[in-house]
């Protein structure tokens, strides 16, 4: 296989790799406008995935701290366990979303914390599995933009069944969806037997070779020993830009702070190299703990809010589906922004994220008043920008 061939490889097996991490957690949201009209839940229904989901945190914190050495030599396994897991979740969702037991929606909310569990514990066992390849800065960066276009896949796959224009009929069933969703998932899976058999990941018996690959100098990303020479310049471009994806997307920062935490001396070396070539989360920006904990939980608490943005009459399909959209696809822009901007962006981190915790709290505050009708609800054409705000922020 020749050194193009091989890069070009790296790329779209990594990058489905990661589309398979958040895939279930952002189609139940991206469908949620059908599904929250179509299950006992109603509009709770948003509140209530939400709610379930982070309880997958459970899994990788207890990874981490539990069964941290295990884990790192044993991480195509845990990748292994976390496909089998999500295909499962899916064929259930197709066959049987719509099944209740005593006016609960008992399989989609089980499945709900099925997905939690595959998101959250991919933030913790695929970037140490990617790392290990011997192109670990594409490798990594591929896998970050994986997980980030999530999202965007889910509400592009939503968006063409009709739900973007409140289609009547759809073109196809929610069962149809999941299977869909599922067929996407598969690939992932291929992706993954792939680069075990054609790109198999080198094996790293101690956290010293984690302190190898990723030790305290930046620069070690783009030794020629590790990464390849072809790799440095551009694999480490993709991997600043990668990270940054991954850390502004869903349980991405807290995951990364368990694992900083709790992994091992190697991993969280791992982690400090990738995030030093962050901008916004470099050593210089000094931002407080707190103003990364208000942004995460602010971030977090949002989904089960928003069906309330709108009044009553102005909850349809199609709205509540651009109400998801903006929230789970725009923040993309925001790390766009980030990344262009890297050098005026870094001179200015502190400020600038201190900014979108203000605004991402502003938000959030109204959020809540209008669930409670403290506030009055926003006619869509100021509620959607208003979400599409919140993701910038988010994602910057």
């Amino acid at each position: 296989m020749s050194p193009e061939t091989e890069r070009t490889l790296v790329c779209v097996t990594y990058y489905l790799s990661g589309l398979g991490s958040w895939l279930i957690v952002s189609g139940l949201f991206a469908e949620g406008g059908y599904l929250a009209l179509h299950t006992p839940e109603g509009l709770t229904l948003f509140a209530k995935l939400d709610f379930i989901i982070q309880f997958g945190n459970i899994a990788p914190a207890a990874i981490v701290l539990l069964a941290s050495s295990w884990a790192r030599h044993n991480s195509s396994l845990l990748v292994c366990g976390l496909l089998g897991l999500a295909l499962t979740t899916l064929l259930v969702l197709t066959q049987a979303w719509s099944v209740t037991v005593g006016g609960t929606s008992v399989i989609l909310l089980g499945s709900a914390a099925a997905a939690g569990v595959v998101g959250t514990t991919s933030m913790v066992v695929l970037f140490p599995w990617a790392a290990q390849s011997p192109h670990s800065a594409l490798a990594v960066g591929s896998l970050s933009a994986g997980v980030g276009s999530c999202g965007v896949a889910t509400h592009l796959l939503s968006g063409f069944q009709g739900l973007a224009l409140g289609r009547t009929p759809l073109l196809f069933s929610a069962s149809t969806y999941f299977a869909l969703l599922g067929s996407i998932q598969l690939l992932s899976t291929a992706a993954f037997i792939t680069i075990l058999v054609k790109l198999p990941p080198a094996v790293y018996s101690s956290s010293e070779s984690y302190q190898q690959l990723a030790g305290d100098d930046e620069d070690e990303f783009s030794r020629p020993s590790l990464v390849g020479g072809a790799d440095t310049a551009e694999g480490s471009a993709a991997d600043g830009m990668g990270i940054a994806a991954a850390a502004a997307d869903g349980a991405g920062d807290v995951t990364a702070c368990a694992t900083k935490a709790s992994w091992g001396r190697g991993a969280a070396r791992l982690m400090r190299a990738t995030r030093a070539k962050m901008p916004a989360y470099s050593s210089e920006c000094n931002v407080p703990f707190v103003a990364i904990f208000i942004s995460c939980f602010t971030e977090f608490a949002t989904p089960g809010l928003l069906p309330y943005l709108f009044a009553p009459e102005n909850r349809t399909t199609s709205r509540l589906f651009a109400l998801t959209s903006g929230y789970l696809c725009s923040s993309v822009f925001g790390r766009v922004v980030t990344v262009v901007n890297g050098k005026w962006q870094r001179a200015n981190a502190s400020l600038l994220f201190g900014i979108g915790v203000i605004v991402q709290t502003a938000i959030f505050i109204y959020l809540l008043g209008a669930t409670h009708g403290a506030v009055p609800p926003l006619p869509p054409q100021l509620a959607v920008p208003l979400v599409v705000l919140f993701s910038f922020a988010m994602g910057s």
